[in-house]
């Protein structure tokens, strides 16, 4: 049954990332999350594997925030931003390169004033 859930793209891999929790083989489910290349599926399931994937897990997100920031304006999309920025400040061992990151991002965007009040 994995076999079929994980050949056909025509059912969301969520299925099978959840299969792979539930049997706890916590490698393939980290390796289906970051194919997926997304900060919603990254943020999904954030809970089961960021804490046993800390490294792959803020790369991912570090890899896909800069283009998810450059792709929008408003509000409501740099809260966003800032959520998975929250997220990501919670791994631990990492703290050098989120606050680099931060940085680069408030340089990168000090002429959207409303993404800095966020």
């Amino acid at each position: 049954m994995l076999n079929y859930f994980s050949n056909n793209q025509s059912y969301a891999n969520h299925i099978v990332i959840d299969i792979y929790l539930k049997e706890k083989m916590y490698d393939n489910a980290i390796r289906a999350v970051i194919i997926k290349d997304n900060l919603f599926d990254l943020d999904q399931y954030y809970e089961e594997l960021s804490r046993q994937y800390p490294e792959e897990y803020f790369k991912a997100y570090k890899k896909l925030l800069v283009p998810f920031a450059d792709s929008k304006m408003g509000r409501s999309h740099y809260r966003d931003i800032v959520s998975y920025l929250g997220r990501m400040r919670k791994i631990k061992g990492f703290e050098i390169e989120f606050k680099d990151l931060v940085e680069n991002l408030n340089k990168r965007y000090v002429n959207r004033p409303a993404f800095l009040d966020e």
